[in-house]
């Protein structure tokens, strides 16, 4: 029995000591993280809103993820609804937005962000005329305030491989449509 359990012992010691080997020389593993996996969390978080003086409400919902190929940016598309609430009447419109950034790591949280949020698109409706301008600022600024360092995804501590990420980080970048993640330690 006291065999088994040195022998069970030394395997351990030794896979420990082989990983760390591999990573001290420079080793490396790449995970990789598929749109797919990112819609779904996205698909958590919305629909967000905005509104301003009680009057106007802009609202984004329906993300759509897109990471582009060979491009080190990710791209939220999003149905709009304007809504205009008066107390003789309300009325509501829908329109499209789209926001891209780069891929931003909280190595605390383990929890990767969009970071530095661009507005490649903002098309909402006319609810009014005279509001039209309040409108296009509002849903300007609640895209920057909500998007901006949102969580797009969170490593599973429960899987070995994203927990030793957390710890180890050495690069994030968006390849082939999948957000891949290199872990080892930096030279």
């Amino acid at each position: 029995m006291k065999k088994i359990v040195l022998v069970i012992v030394a395997v351990v010691v030794l896979a420990v000591a082989g990983a760390a080997a591999y990573f001290l020389l420079g080793g490396s593993v790449k995970i990789r993280i598929t749109q797919a996996e990112i819609q779904a969390e996205m698909d958590k978080t919305f629909p967000i809103s905005k509104e301003h003086l009680l009057v106007l409400k802009v609202e984004f919902s329906n993300p759509k993820v897109t990471l582009a190929k060979d491009a080190n940016r990710i791209t939220i598309g999003l149905d709009a609804t304007e809504s205009l609430n008066l107390p003789i009447g309300g009325k509501s419109e829908r329109g499209s937005a789209a926001v891209s950034g780069s891929v931003g790591y909280d190595s605390a949280k383990g929890e990767f962000y969009l970071d530095d949020a661009r507005i490649e698109k903002l098309d909402l409706p006319r609810v009014a005329d005279k509001y039209d301008k309040i409108a296009q600022e509002i849903g300007s600024v609640a895209l920057r305030e909500c998007l901006n360092r949102r969580t797009i995804y969170k490593l599973d501590q429960k899987d070995y491989r994203q927990s030793i990420a957390k710890m180890v980080l050495k690069g994030i970048a968006v390849e082939n449509e999948a957000l891949v993640i290199t872990v080892g330690i930096a030279q």
